[in-house]
């Protein structure tokens, strides 16, 4: 019967989303400059014509208006699989010759809204497999309030598509734990989160490493690498198209990324990943010494967690927005310029994220304590996946010094989930107290609940729904 209501309050926030959702996208004076890249290149894929910003370069120029030079070549930068389904999108729209952008805009916008209803759903289903169905219910509740996951669903976007994409490669990832043939159609999703944009790759290192840690039993086995050709296989379209068009130039033209940027990102793994098949595969001394390990391990984590904090905490701005995110009436900064967030210190992310939702504090609380349900949980696999998907999205947003929401879009399911459960995990600690003051214990945690929902709440409506701004 629990499980049964839970299921109905599930499709009600579904519901809910969507409706949201479609009442407050339909603003042409809202669209973004990528929103009109991807329906122009979605309108001339119905046309059969080239998979080339190269026109929409040509006309800018001709009006006087620069454009970045990517835009000037043969093929698009990111792979078209985005492009097509915006494309299919079109089939609802009037058979006539031609279509204005506002019927472009209105059909095209459902990809997006519904990519992000099918990751709520996606989350459920996590959050049931790795935690529990009150837990996973109450991460699509923080889901939705997160501003990030709810204006990404209101863009034309790649973000939101490619969100989907990733957490449903590893739900089924975590699902061929039961059965080795889930290795197979993970493969398969991941080659198509590949041939949505390249930073899908951080689903590879994201199981790369819980492969090593949980799956050693597997690497005897042919499906994980079955799977992987299938990837390469879904991807060989892409690859084919760039050799026709540039040649042998053509691995210069896919990676997409500034070199320091890729060896500072690509050194920490080379080095961490053989590191970790060594310890696991050869336990050292120390490792065997349970007393040893119990001290050291909560002492490094804690130390590296109170210097990291407490270096973020001496920033002036850190301390700003972290006052901004709890005050009732401050509204995150939003912006259309390409560059408004490109000369922000490297930890910019983390003193914005409480501004997308207060519930991101949840979050790096239970980062303090994560190593231990990493090492000794009831389902330590699935967390671990959750706070290296969160980290690694993380470093490649930083990395990649543009920061812009959409590109750690990836972090926010496995935010909320984490936070989900520190949420679920505090309540029963509270309600299972024989503490003469457990009621007003109670009390006070669902004010301080009810607080951070409303904040929350309030900052969707500013600027989700008033403004309906690009949010970056």
């Amino acid at each position: 019967m629990f499980n049964h209501t839970l299921k109905w309050l599930l499709g009600l926030i579904l519901f809910l989303f969507f409706i949201s959702h479609i009442y407050t996208t339909n603003k042409d004076h809202m669209w973004t400059f990528d929103e009109s890249v991807y329906l122009r290149l979605a309108y001339q894929l119905k046309n059969s014509q080239p998979y080339s910003t190269l026109p929409l370069f040509q006309d800018a120029a001709m009006s006087g208006r620069q454009l970045p030079e990517y835009l000037a070549r043969k093929l698009f930068i990111h792979p078209p699989l985005f492009a097509q389904m915006i494309r299919f999108s079109y089939l609802m729209l009037e058979y006539k010759d031609a279509h204005t952008s506002q019927e472009l805009y209105t059909v095209g916008r459902f990809i997006p809204i519904l990519s992000s209803i099918l990751t709520l759903w996606l989350v459920y289903l996590l959050g049931s497999r790795i935690f529990n169905p009150g837990t996973a219910l109450l991460a699509c509740f923080l889901l939705c309030l997160e501003l990030n996951f709810w204006i990404c669903a209101q863009k034309i976007w790649i973000a939101s598509f490619l969100n989907l994409l990733v957490w449903l490669t590893i739900f089924l990832y975590l699902k061929a734990a039961d059965n080795t043939r889930w290795y197979l159609p993970a493969g398969l999703v991941f080659g198509l989160a590949l041939s949505a944009k390249y930073t899908a790759l951080v689903v590879l290192i994201v199981l790369g490493y819980t492969f090593v840690i949980f799956r050693r039993r597997d690497f005897k086995t042919a499906k994980p690498y079955l799977g992987l050709f299938i990837s390469l296989l879904v991807f060989i379209p892409w690859i084919q198209m760039n050799y026709q068009a540039y040649g042998y130039e053509m691995f210069a033209n896919i990676i997409h990324l500034r070199k320091i940027d890729a060896f500072y990102f690509w050194l920490p793994l080379l080095l961490i990943f053989p590191a970790l098949l060594f310890i696991l595969n050869k336990p050292t001394v120390w490792m065997d010494k349970t007393r040893l390990t119990q001290r050291i391990l909560p002492a490094a984590a804690l130390g590296m967690a109170a210097a990291f904090w407490g270096y973020l905490l001496l920033q002036p701005d850190v301390r700003e927005s972290f006052c901004k995110a709890l005050t009732w009436g401050e509204y995150p900064k939003s912006g259309w310029s390409i560059n408004f967030f490109r000369k922000e210190p490297w930890y910019f992310y983390f003193k914005q994220l409480p501004l997308y939702t207060p519930f991101h504090f949840v979050t790096f609380t239970a980062g303090l304590t994560a190593w231990k349900k990493c090492l000794q949980g009831k389902n330590s696999e699935g967390y671990t996946t959750l706070w290296i998907c969160a980290l690694c999205s993380l470093w490649m947003g930083i990395l990649w010094k543009n920061y812009q929401g959409r590109y750690i879009i990836v972090y926010a399911p496995a935010a909320m989930l984490i936070a989900a459960d520190a949420i679920m995990a505090c309540f029963r600690r509270i309600n299972q107290s024989q503490d003469p003051a457990r009621k007003y214990l109670l009390t006070g945690f669902a004010a301080v609940f009810l607080w951070l929902s409303m904040k929350s709440a309030a900052t969707i409506y500013h600027s989700g729904i008033l403004l309906n701004d690009a949010y970056y």
